[in-house]
């Protein structure tokens, strides 16, 4: 209770989040307190340390979703609960931005908190299977639109979302230099190696600091950002740099029931499959992985590789997710 205006809420102490970006998280009116909890309101702060001392008052600055005060709250001695929470993650069509929605989405339009333009996220510009619907509202074949294509040539694709992992456990030495430019005997000096480091461990420490995605294991969403395509930059050349010293499948797609969809979409040999960052990572790992002396371990190393390739291959849309948080629920006194 908000010791300001008398008004119950849920003190959240781990806050539901798959983006780290405060600005871009969005509540729904209703329902956004949880599965079961239409009406009530919540309020995020960290639960603090444990008070030392004999007489040392177990405190915290909660914000209160009522008054909007900062209240200075006694954390409860009841054990908190788990309660459900709707989480969804959206893209907006007109500037690209990566959003979260909490609680239900509803059966209108949302909108978009970053160029507040309102759309239907559950409709995209696949209509039905093998159509696409351009920006200007026409409808047609994909088939027939890769058909204008030479055959060694494939629709054209750009990345516009990352799904990655902050590791909880930051360690400040492990961030000394890119393992992957060093691997490949990249020397620091390289202005725009330096450049793209410094930038990239300052975006780190900025989402590290925002506290926002320890209660998912570090998952989040972003969009994919100006940084990123240097990166993603930097790999493609080391890939072409170094990819005549590496396994990887170099034969052509057979034909077949299921290989001749991939051939339809002009994809002929395996390699097609995978972007040159995909090759670069996968075939740096089997490198090592044939040079393994311990033909037991060489084995289990070869499977987990296996299990990631069919994890690549294996598509997923995710629109909602339901996630825990621990909360302490309002009482009666």
């Amino acid at each position: 209770m908000c010791p300001a205006c008398r008004k119950t809420f849920d003190w959240e102490v781990e806050l539901a989040s798959l983006i780290a970006e405060p600005a871009l998280m969005v509540n729904a009116p209703r329902g956004s307190g949880g599965e079961g909890r239409p009406t009530s309101l919540w309020s995020y702060a960290p639960e603090p340390p444990k008070a030392r001392g004999r007489g040392a008052m177990w405190q915290a600055n909660v914000p209160c979703p009522h008054c909007e005060k900062q209240v200075r709250m006694q954390v409860p001695s009841a054990t908190k609960q788990k309660k459900s929470v709707a989480l969804a993650v959206l893209f907006c069509p007109s500037c690209e931005a990566v959003w979260q929605w909490r609680g239900p989405l509803p059966e209108e339009e949302v909108t978009c908190p970053s160029c507040h333009y309102s759309y239907d996220p559950r409709k995209g510009n696949v209509p039905q299977k093998g159509k696409f619907r351009c920006s200007c509202g026409q409808q047609d074949d994909i088939i027939a639109s890769i058909r204008t294509l030479p055959q060694h040539q494939r629709l054209p694709i750009r990345p516009y979302a990352l799904q990655a992992y902050l590791c909880v456990a930051y360690d400040e030495e492990s961030e000394d230099h890119d393992s992957q430019v060093t691997f490949f005997n990249t020397r620091e000096s390289d202005p725009s190696f330096g450049t793209t480091h410094q930038k990239s461990v300052t975006a780190r420490e900025t989402v590290k600091a925002a506290c926002l995605l320890v209660s998912d294991g570090g998952k989040f969403f972003k969009r994919f950002s100006v940084s990123d395509m240097r990166r993603l930059q930097r790999a493609e050349a080391l890939w072409d740099q170094h990819k005549d010293k590496l396994p990887y499948p170099k034969s052509a797609i057979p034909e077949g029931y299921n290989t001749n969809q991939m051939i339809k979409h002009n994809y002929r040999n395996w390699a097609d499959m995978f972007a040159p960052r995909q090759l670069l990572a996968l075939s740096t790992v089997l490198q090592g992985i044939i040079a393994e002396e311990d033909q037991t371990l060489k084995e289990m190393l070869l499977c987990a590789v296996s299990n990631t390739l069919e994890i690549l291959f294996t598509t997923f849309w995710l629109l909602g997710q339901m996630t825990c948080t621990p909360a302490w629920e309002p009482t009666s006194s």
